[in-house]
Formats: structure tokens, C-alpha cells, sequence
């Protein structure tokens, strides 16, 4: 299948196939041990051919959720919950490094701003669609901007699509 973003993977493989146990057990590595074991886990689970579209969609945005579900039934601390979305950060970041397709010109006039509402402070889920966009051949532009920043913004770049996050 092809959509305006570019190639749309649909052999995604999930990873959690093996049941919640592997997001759970996923989590409980992001909140107990160092980050080199989670990536130790992450090539476990690409060994089994699970695409990087499946660890993203099946893994790291289940993982998210947990944490916020954790947190918000008390069940592990703020320093912990913040702890293991850093690590979840650095795990999406370093699964991105180096993929995305290298464009030698210009995306096309795919110009995208992918950014949360000022004062967001979930961002895993924008992340995850801008590595996407990405992948696609996009221009992503995705960073942390204030209100009149943000105006600012708009006013002096063209983008072909304008995301927020909320």
C-alpha cells in the first residue's frame, strides 16, 4: 500500500505476539536496568524478524502507555516513571539513527512541523510519527517551541503540513 507520506509498511510483525508479558517485561527493563539490557532485548526481538514499524507500534508506544498507566495508578514512582521514559527515548532515538532514507535534493516540497502545544509534555507519540514522516522522505521539522515562537514559525517557513500535538 502507498499513501502520501510515502511506502506504508503492513508486514508488521507484533511483537507482542508473545502476550502482554513482553511489553510488561519490556517495561520492567526500562525501570530496573541499565539501558544497554533493553537494547539487548530490542535485537532479541528484531532477531525474530519484527520490523522496526512493529517495535515502534507494538513495543514502544505499549511501553508508553504502561509507564503512564503506572503512574497514574501510583503504582511506581515520578523519579522512576521519568527514568524509564528517558530510557524509552534513547531507545527510539538510537533504533532511528541512520535509518532514514538519505535524500540527496529537496523532499518534494514534504515539509512537515510535528511539534506538541506549548506546554505538552507527552511527546513519545510525536516522536514516533516524525521518525515516520521521516522514513517517508519528509523535511521534519520537530522541536519544543513556545506560543509566539511557534507563530514565529509558521509566519517564515512554508511547511506542507503542520502538526500538533495534545
Amino acid at each position: 500500500q502507498r499513501s502520501h507520506l510515502g511506502e506504508v509498511h503492513t508486514d508488521v510483525r507484533p511483537t507482542s505476539a508473545a502476550g502482554e508479558g513482553c511489553i510488561d517485561e519490556f517495561v520492567q527493563l526500562l525501570l530496573t536496568d541499565e539501558l544497554e539490557v533493553a537494547y539487548a532485548y530490542i535485537d532479541s526481538v528484531r532477531v525474530r524478524g519484527v520490523t522496526l514499524s512493529g517495535i515502534y507500534l507494538e513495543l514502544l508506544a505499549p511501553a508508553a502507555r504502561v509507564l503512564g498507566t503506572m503512574w497514574e495508578e501510583d503504582r511506581v514512582s515520578f523519579a522512576d516513571v521519568t527514568v524509564g521514559l528517558c530510557r524509552l527515548h534513547d531507545v527510539m532515538r538510537n533504533l532511528g539513527a541512520g535509518q532514514a532514507p538519505q535524500v540527496d535534493s529537496a523532499p518534494q516540497g514534504r515539509r512537515a512541523l510535528l511539534i506538541p502545544v506549548p506546554g505538552e509534555q507527552h511527546t513519545f507519540g510525536l516522536l514516533l510519527v516524525a521518525d515516520f514522516f521521516r522514513r517517508a522522505g519528509w523535511d521534519v521539522v520537530s522541536e519544543t517551541v513556545s506560543s509566539n515562537e511557534l507563530a514565529s514559525l509558521v509566519r517564515q517557513e512554508w511547511f506542507t503540513l503542520v502538526g500538533l500535538s495534545v
